[in-house]
């Protein structure tokens, strides 16, 4: 009974490890960014590019994607919802 228990703890322990990495990655560190740096952001692009600004927003959020950078990419995300929302 022991051994299974090992046995599973350690087989688990990479792809749980993987889901906890993902999830901090992708939702919670894009959370921490305050609202007042996504509404600038959101306002800047409003500012450069007028009814273009949501394309803008996805795009980045593209280009973040292509990087690798998933904290990046879930900010932008945050940008073009709220840029959805107006």
């Amino acid at each position: 009974m022991l051994i299974e228990i090992i046995f599973w703890s350690c087989a688990l322990a990479i792809p749980l490890a993987a889901i906890a990495w993902a999830t901090w990655e992708h939702d919670i560190r894009a959370r921490l960014v305050p609202r007042a740096e996504i509404e600038a952001r959101a306002a800047r692009l409003r500012e450069e590019h007028g009814a273009g600004a949501l394309a803008a927003a996805e795009a980045r959020e593209a280009a973040a994607y292509a990087r690798g950078d998933a904290t990046e990419q879930g900010v932008w995300r945050r940008v073009a919802g709220r840029l959805r929302r107006r």
